[in-house]
């Protein structure tokens, strides 16, 4: 019984050792039929894509020795990705450009420089050069000089003529590498599963690059607008103003005139100019000085204790002919005391801008030259009586201007002056609060008036 055990024993490991003996064979014998070796040669560029590629007055063979050496590095690029993905199937062992220098550099030349009339021909003359089973070759071309398209074309040629070709289009030069990753294992698999898995992975990409492409669009354009709107802000300066003071704010008055017997008569205060900009020297951002002429009309209006005010200091004053003095009256006021102010300034503005929350915003001083025409009227006994008086001075102030667009937009100013009217030389200016809107034109394509 033992040694009918010990010989099926023996069966057994003959039986093992002759089976495992049996696959070392076959891997042998499948290494070395199934391992192809392959060359990749880096893929043509085309002329009209390729701009390094440019004809000279050299001989030919420097001028094709100086080409090779500046292939485009894109059609090493392509060389590169697909041998990244070849390296990764069994079944092929991938020469190197080492391998190929001296063996296959004249051919490689020719299907550089399209000499061959016929690719395969070359390939196959290449593969025999340098003893390879099969190589993958081919070109990169522009779709066309206005497009970013790139066609790509791959060829995988085996020594006994099969081969395998496929054409990939992409729309733009980031896809190079997948597009060679998807080529290689079509070319190694035939398999379209490949080819339309990359096609779908680049229609997303497309798709969210195309709406980041919109967005951007849309964020340049936001800027291009701004910075339109900004230029156009600062070159622009009005031409016509319109402005209004004498309002009060909370309890206090807005328009304060230096005699104090005209303050306290008079606290109901009105005032109505119109600037218009005869002449403007400024440069793109809106720095400069203008020339402005101002009409102004201001209109007070004593209140019902001014009568008594004035009464009491006119019983300190000798009886006499007061028409040509300024806050005197004889007879006495009773009734209806006003004063109006009519004139007029010319003068000169210097302007300094800026650009602040998407509005142009001015900051000026100004000094000018003014003419007054002042009227004083009122009732006493029941006649009328008036006086009118004349005379000159001048007026400074300082002010803000703030756009609503380029031809509207918002003033401020508080400004003041010095008129001595009256044989009594009475100052009949003082400071006030005007505020108002302003119409702008172009001052660097017009000056004078804003439009000439």
């Amino acid at each position: 019984m033992g040694m009918i055990m010990k010989s099926y024993k023996n069966i057994i490991i003959l039986l093992f050792s002759m089976l495992l003996l049996f696959f070392n064979i076959n891997s042998v014998v499948y290494s070395n039929s199934e391992v192809k070796s392959i060359f990749i040669k880096p893929f043509t560029i085309t002329k009209d894509f390729n701009s390094n590629i440019k004809n000279n007055s050299k001989s030919d063979s420097e001028e094709n020795e100086e080409i090779v050496e500046s292939v485009n590095d894109i059609g090493k690029d392509i060389r590169d990705y697909i041998a990244e993905t070849i390296v990764t199937f069994q079944g092929y062992s991938i020469i190197s450009d080492d391998d190929v220098k001296s063996l296959g550099k004249e051919v490689e030349k020719k299907m550089l420089f399209g000499n061959c009339s016929n690719e395969d021909v070359c390939a196959k003359e290449l593969m025999r050069a340098i003893d390879t089973d099969c190589i993958i070759y081919g070109t990169v071309e522009k779709y066309n000089e206005y497009n970013d398209t790139i066609i790509i074309k791959a060829v995988l040629l085996y020594r006994d003529g099969g081969s395998i070709r496929k054409t990939l289009k992409i729309p733009r030069e980031r896809y190079v590498e997948e597009a060679s990753h998807a080529l290689a294992k079509y070319l190694v698999t035939r398999k379209e599963s490949y080819i339309k898995d990359f096609e779908e992975w680049m229609e997303e990409k497309e798709f969210e690059l195309q709406k980041f492409e919109k967005k951007w669009e849309r964020t340049l354009q936001a800027i291009n607008d701004a910075y339109y709107s900004k230029l156009a802000c600062l070159n622009h300066s009005p031409f016509l103003r319109i402005g209004y003071g004498g309002f009060p704010v909370s309890k206090y008055k807005t328009t304060y005139l230096q005699n104090e017997n005209y303050n306290k008569y008079y606290t109901k205060l009105t005032t109505y100019i119109i600037d218009i900009f005869i002449y403007r020297y400024k440069d793109e951002v809106g720095d400069g000085i203008d020339l402005y002429s101002r009409l102004f009309y201001r209109n007070f209006i004593a209140d019902e204790n001014a009568y008594t005010k004035i009464k009491n200091e006119m019983q300190l004053l000798p009886p006499g002919n007061y028409d040509d003095y300024a806050g005197k009256y004889s007879p006495v006021p009773e009734d209806n005391l006003t004063m109006t102010h009519v004139g007029g300034d010319v003068g000169i503005r210097f302007v300094g801008s800026t650009y602040f929350l998407w509005e142009a915003w001015s900051f000026y001083t100004m000094f000018g030259g003014r003419f007054v025409r002042v009227e004083e009227k009122y009732i006493s006994g029941g006649e009328k009586y008036s006086k009118l008086l004349n005379s000159f001075g001048y007026t400074c102030g300082v002010g803000m201007e703030v756009t609503l667009n380029r031809y509207m937009g918002f003033f401020g100013e508080i400004s003041g002056g010095y008129t001595l009217i009256g044989k009594n030389d009475v100052n009949i200016d003082g400071i006030q609060l005007l505020v108002g809107v302003m119409f702008r034109t172009n001052h660097i394509s017009g000056s004078i008036f804003g439009f000439f």
